[in-house]
């Protein structure tokens, strides 16, 4: 599978596959219901954890985990966000958050993996909800597809030829990724706004 293909490749990752996929999994005999639901709950639990675990810089630093000294509470979690600490730092340096030390490793990296993407899976669903929101915008004929230097050459030649009437055509054009409809999409509101200045 392409991933770089799909709309929410961000969440299509193989430490999450197991989570993601249980129900089919479960149906083609490849993975135990149980145990992947167990695994669900302590990831829950971990994340969950480590969202209320909160401080401000100063009471991080004194924990050793030095941070930016903007007075800024975070989180157990927005810290495992930054790429300079893992989950084994912050449990080590946090004793209260001992019952996510006892969780499995593979929970643990789980929970870790989470905590690095989602300042970027949060950006991904807002686009891609912007994008159900405007899926009807219509895109003016004769768009410069060709000029864009936004989008790859085959997508721009794919645009060029079809010229979809919606984004919503455009999203059904085989070989346009999602990335390249939230630039049409900004795009053509952003010309819109300009000529309704002038």
């Amino acid at each position: 599978m392409f991933t770089s293909r799909a709309e929410f490749r961000l969440s299509l990752r193989a430490d999450n596959a197991d989570l993601r996929l249980v129900e089919i999994g479960a149906a083609v005999g490849l993975l135990d219901p149980t145990a992947t639901r167990s695994k669900q709950a302590m990831v829950d639990q971990g994340l969950k954890a480590l969202e209320q675990y909160e401080l401000t810089p100063n009471a991080w630093l004194s924990k050793g985990i030095k941070l930016k000294q903007d007075g800024v509470r975070r989180t157990a979690a927005a810290v495992l966000q930054l790429q300079e600490f893992d989950v084994t730092t912050v449990m080590r340096a946090v004793p209260e958050l001992e019952p996510v030390s006892k969780l499995p490793a593979v929970v643990q990296d789980q929970i870790q993996t989470i905590c690095r993407y989602k300042q970027y899976l949060d950006r991904q669903e807002k686009q891609v909800e912007q994008l159900r929101v405007d899926e009807s915008l219509e895109l003016p004929e004769g768009l410069p597809y060709d000029t864009m230097g936004s989008i790859s050459n085959e997508e721009r030649y794919i645009l060029q030829h079809a010229q979809p009437a919606t984004l919503a055509a455009a999203n059904k054009i085989p070989g346009i990724r999602p990335s390249t409809l939230f630039f049409l999409l900004q795009y053509v509101k952003k010309t819109a706004k300009v000529t309704t200045q002038h």
